[in-house]
């Protein structure tokens, strides 16, 4: 990552590289320079300036705009950064930035960089999210059993993807999961959204329980549980019985539970005392219960539930957890045994193999075992840490330790050019005795059935043969126990979280 106190050294040579001119009469010019490190440099920047005072005003802006971009966002799935130069109409010399950003920061750096090249361009960039599109509804709940996030294969992030269109997919968020909301389409049926790992996608506005800050604020400060086993099953109203309640929180007098709905671990949902049933030695056989510790299905019984677009529910089958109770103990048993909260981690993750899911999912689902809420992706997951080799034959692994898998640094990626950096291809979680937990697809699937083929969760040998054969790059040990490291967080501490929310602040990892 290039320091920013040195972009004004660099930004001509990246000038070049961004306008594909950086060859060519540059190559030949530098080639002819005198002899010595002192007198290249002098002839490398006498080119570049001398190629920068031939541009004209948009390709200088145009350049600086590629150069800034590159040294400014840590993250392209994590950020909205569409900012384009273009011509004022009826003004050669005159330039408007056009195009979104998801932080107000970008422009504060930005708008320096086009000075400093003698630009001073019209500003029309829009900072996400705005209030008028939106109605200040900032916030949402994820309302369906889960959700997927997706982001154009092609083109602009600003863009929502239709179902005819190439769409990368980003994952699924379960039911209860916090949301920031950055736009909308046209047609509103579309919300741009950010999940607490930082991702940013877009995913259809009928699984979302839209909000205020205050809104999320009363749900972030009501008693909840979550979903604690790997599926749970609810009976609650139908969706029509609270089309018409606007806010999280309403309630309906005896409700009418109609509708079973099936949820997935990580699943939260509100408790809501004027619903139960029961309240008596149950009630109470339910409060002595060990910190964290599951409420089974007795437990719970009678025991009111909401859902985020406030139906009213109740448990069928599946164990939930007090949410606040959970934290309270994570944070606990990672700051006292760190190397035990690891351990947990690495025992989750046995628990789901067999399920369908990517390596970055697995990873998340693992360490959100112990309340941490990983990076959005591999690559990023990758640096939180110093690489560790794990030693000879692995024997200095540890249970909990997190193992990457790619291509080396100037190894030829996907047939092109020798790649600069490290290619994350694959990520899996060691949990001892020489054994892992990773993702594989399993062969000799159904053509019909695309589930069949689907990568799924298994645990494998860490041997030599098999070091090679996925070409193991390093281990990362994370540190539990310190929540100083702004691209781990605990749900306790995560700012979507909070009572009142906040923004996912930007986090640089150890290669940026």
């Amino acid at each position: 990552m290039i320091d920013r106190t040195h972009r004004a050294a660099i930004l001509p040579i990246a000038v070049l590289w961004a306008l594909g001119i950086a060859g060519g009469a540059v190559s030949n010019a530098l080639a002819a320079a005198p002899v010595g490190p002192q007198s290249v440099a002098i002839g490398q920047t006498t080119q570049a300036q001398t190629v920068e005072e031939n541009m004209t005003p948009l390709e200088k802006a145009r350049a600086a705009v590629a150069a800034y971009r590159a040294q400014a966002v840590y993250d392209e799935l994590t950020s909205v950064f569409e900012v384009r130069a273009e011509q004022q109409p009826g003004n050669r010399n005159g330039i408007v930035l056009t195009g979104a950003v998801s932080d107000k920061a970008f422009l504060s750096g930005l708008i320096p960089e086009l000075l400093r090249v003698n630009i001073a361009p019209a500003n029309t960039i829009r900072v996400l999210p705005e209030k008028a599109p939106l109605k200040n509804l900032f916030w949402a709940l994820v309302k369906s059993p889960s959700i997927l996030l997706v982001r154009p294969e092609f083109g602009s992030i600003l863009h929502a993807p239709t179902v005819d269109e190439s769409m990368r997919h980003l994952g699924f968020e379960v039911m209860g999961t916090p949301l920031r909301v950055l736009a909308r389409n046209e047609s509103g049926d579309m919300r741009l959204v950010q999940a607490p790992d930082g991702r940013i996608g877009w995913t259809p506005t009928d699984g979302l329980f839209l909000g205020t800050d205050t809104s999320l604020m009363a749900w972030n400060r009501r008693a909840r549980v979550f979903v604690s086993s790997s599926e749970a099953e609810i009976e609650a109203e139908a969706p029509e019985a609270v089309a018409s309640r606007k806010s999280i929180g309403l309630t309906a007098p005896e409700p009418v539970y109609s509708k079973k709905i099936r949820l997935y671990e990580g699943t939260v949902l509100a408790l809501d005392p004027t619903l139960d049933q029961i309240q008596d030695a149950g009630g109470e056989a339910a409060a002595s219960k060990a910190v964290g510790e599951s409420l089974n299905l007795r437990d719970m019984r009678g025991k009111g539930l909401r859902l985020p677009d406030g139906r009213a529910a109740r448990l069928v089958s599946g164990d939930l957890t007090p949410l606040g109770d959970f934290e309270l103990q994570a944070e606990a048993f990672r700051r006292e045994t760190p190397a035990k909260a690891l351990g947990a981690a690495a025992s989750h993750a046995e628990k789901i193999v067999g399920r369908q899911m990517s390596d970055a999912d697995l990873l998340r689902a693992a360490f959100a075992s112990i309340d941490l809420v990983l990076p959005a992706t591999l690559e990023r997951t990758a640096y939180l840490g110093a690489p560790l080799s794990g030693g000879k034959n692995f024997k200095e692994l540890r249970a909990g330790d997190m193992l990457f898998f790619g291509e080396p640094a100037g190894a030829r990626q996907g047939g092109g050019k020798a790649g600069t950096s490290p290619s994350i291809e694959a990520a899996g979680l060691y949990i001892g005795n020489g054994r892992y937990v990773g993702v594989e697809a399993r062969k000799g699937g159904r053509a019909e059935d695309a589930s069949s083929s689907a990568p799924r969760v298994v645990v494998k040998k860490l041997s030599a043969k098999e070091r090679e054969k996925r070409h193991f790059l390093w281990a990362v040990r994370l540190a539990p126990d310190d929540l100083r490291n702004p691209c781990v967080l605990a749900k306790r501490s995560h700012p979507f979280f909070q009572a009142p929310p906040d923004i996912l602040k930007p986090c640089r990892l150890r290669n940026q």
